[in-house]
């Protein structure tokens, strides 16, 4: 029972944050990536969903870290199963108009 609670909350943990925060956690945040369809869109609960419940295999044994160095696209079993990808997140540009006096 401790076991199912476990893994219940950890992979509810990337479900919930990457569908509310769109493709980030709070660790995702702070390295400046996300997660999103091949496509480009949005990340769906299906495909974080997926993600998370492929996730303990990627991480027993390294082999999600093997198949991103040695497979061209480099995505996880993870990414692979849902059809997504990691990206660099894009830091909002502001313009901001200064005026130089003389």
């Amino acid at each position: 029972m401790a076991f199912l609670s476990l893994f219940l909350i950890y992979t509810g943990y990337f479900v919930f944050f990457e569908t509310i925060w769109q493709g980030q956690t709070p660790g995702k945040y702070i390295a400046k990536i996300r997660i999103v369809r091949d496509d480009g869109r949005l990340l769906s609960i299906e495909q974080a969903g997926l993600r998370a419940l492929v996730r303990p295999i990627d991480e027993s044994l390294f082999i999600g870290a093997l198949l991103i160095m040695f497979n061209k696209s480099e995505k996880c079993l993870g990414d692979l199963v849902a059809g997504t990808i990691v990206i660099q997140a894009q830091p909002v540009a502001t313009s901001v108009n200064l005026t130089i006096s003389e």
